[in-house]
C-alpha cells in the first residue's frame, strides 16, 4: 500500500511503516500545490498529515480513500470535501494527551511566577527578585477544566499532584450520574453542573474542549463574566473555541491572566518606554501571552506513546468492508465509522 507523509515525521515512524509493507513516500515540505502534485504523481491511496491543510483540489488531484491526521483535530482537512468524495478521515485523539497535559501545566506555572518575563528582563539586565518573588503558588489554588477528555484528565492527575483541587465541566456528564460517579471517585475531582458554576469556582481555568459547531466561541463575555478577579485562563485547545475580543475585555476589567499557546503576538517597547508600562491600556503587566502551538512538539509522542504499551515491532496494515484501515503502532489511528465525520 502507497502511503504518503506530507508533513515532519520521526524517522522510527517511517521505518515502521515500511517494515509494514507500506510503500511511504516522505514528503515533509509538501503543502498546496506542491502536495496537489504529489498526490497526483504517486496516486497514494493513504495520505498522512500534521499541520498540513487538505484542500478539495487535493483530494480531486488522486486516488486518496484515506487521510489521516497524525494529531486530534481534523481542522486543517476540509471534512465536508472528503464526505462527498467518500473518502474516509481518521485522526488520533489522546496520543499527545500527555504532552499538552506537561505544556498545560507547564503554563500555568508559567503564569503564576511570571517565568518569561523575569528571564527577558534578566536578559536586558534588569535585577528585579523583589517584583518576580509575588506568586500565589499552585498548592491550594482551585483549578478549572472545560472538558474532560483524554487531555483534561492527564492535566488533572498532575493538578492533584501539586495539591490542587479540581473541578471539571463537561457535557458527556450531564445525563450520565453513573459516569460522573465513577470519574469523580477515580479522578478526585467534583464535576459540577455548569460551566458557569466553574468559572465562579475556580482560580484556574484551563479549556480543553473539541472544536464543534457548537463549541465555536464557547469561552466567549457570557461565560467570562462569571471568572473570578484575577483568575488565570490557560487554552490549550483550539484556537477558535475562545471569543478573544471578550476575553480582552475580560483581563482589562477582571485582571484575567492568560495564557494560550496557539500563536505567538510579539509586544515589543520602544527605547523610551518603560519596563513598568502595561501591555496595553488597563490591562495588567503580561496579561496576555501568547505562544506557538507546541503541545505535540516531542519527538516522543507518536513514537514511544503506542510501542511503550504494544511493542516497537507492531504494525499492521489492513483492508476491512469497506474501510480502507491504516494502523501502525507509532500512528495508532481510530478509523471514523461514518466518513468524512469527526468524534473525539
Amino acid at each position: 500500500m502507497k502511503v504518503l507523509v506530507a508533513d515532519k515525521f520521526e524517522q522510527s515512524g517511517l521505518d515502521a511503516l515500511k517494515a509494514a509493507g507500506c510503500d511511504v513516500m516522505f514528503e515533509p515540505d509538501a503543502s498546496g500545490d506542491k502536495l496537489v502534485a504529489a498526490i497526483k504523481k504517486t496516486a497514494a491511496p493513504v495520505l498522512v498529515v500534521r499541520s498540513t491543510q487538505v484542500t478539495e483540489a487535493m483530494m480531486d488531484a488522486g486516488a486518496l480513500s484515506l487521510i489521516v491526521r497524525a494529531g486530534a483535530g481534523v481542522n486543517t482537512i476540509d471534512v465536508a470535501a472528503a464526505s462527498r468524495r467518500g473518502i474516509y478521515v481518521s485522526n488520533c485523539p489522546g496520543k499527545n494527551s500527555v504532552a499538552v497535559a506537561e505544556l498545560t501545566m507547564g503554563l500555568i506555572l508559567a503564569l503564576d511566577r511570571r517565568i518569561p518575563d523575569n528571564v527577558a528582563e534578566l536578559r536586558a539586565g534588569t535585577w528585579n527578585k523583589k517584583e518576580y518573588s509575588k506568586a500565589k503558588g499552585l498548592m491550594g489554588q482551585t483549578l478549572g477544566l472545560l472538558g474532560f477528555g483524554h487531555i483534561g484528565r492527564e492535566v488533572a492527575k498532575r493538578a492533584r499532584a501539586f495539591g490542587m483541587a479540581v473541578l471539571v465541566w463537561s457535557r458527556r456528564f450531564i445525563d450520565d450520574a453513573e459516569a460522573r460517579a465513577a470519574v469523580q471517585q477515580e479522578f478526585g475531582i467534583e464535576i459540577v453542573d455548569s460551566a458557569e458554576a466553574l468559572m465562579q469556582r475556580s482560580d484556574i481555568v484551563s479549556v480543553h474542549i473539541a472544536l464543534t459547531k457548537d463549541t465555536e466561541g464557547f469561552v466567549d463575555a457570557a461565560l467570562l463574566k462569571h471568572a473570578r478577579t484575577g483568575a488565570y485562563i490557560i487554552n490549550t485547545a483550539r484556537a477558535e473555541v475562545m471569543d478573544y475580543a471578550a476575553l480582552a475585555d475580560a483581563v482589562k476589567n477582571k485582571s484575567i491572566r492568560r495564557e494560550h499557546h496557539f500563536r505567538r503576538r510579539a509586544c515589543r517597547r520602544r527605547p523610551h518606554q518603560s519596563r513598568r508600562r502595561p501591555v496595553e491600556p488597563g490591562a495588567r503587566r503580561h496579561a496576555i501571552r501568547e505562544r506557538r502551538h507546541t503541545g505535540s512538539a516531542i519527538g516522543e509522542t507518536w513514537v514511544n506513546k503506542h510501542t511503550q504499551k504494544h511493542g516497537n515491532t507492531e504494525a499492521r496494515t489492513y483492508l476491512i468492508k469497506r474501510f480502507l484501515c491504516f494502523s501502525v503502532s507509532v500512528i495508532p489511528c481510530e478509523i471514523l465509522e461514518n466518513h468524512g465525520h469527526y468524534y473525539e
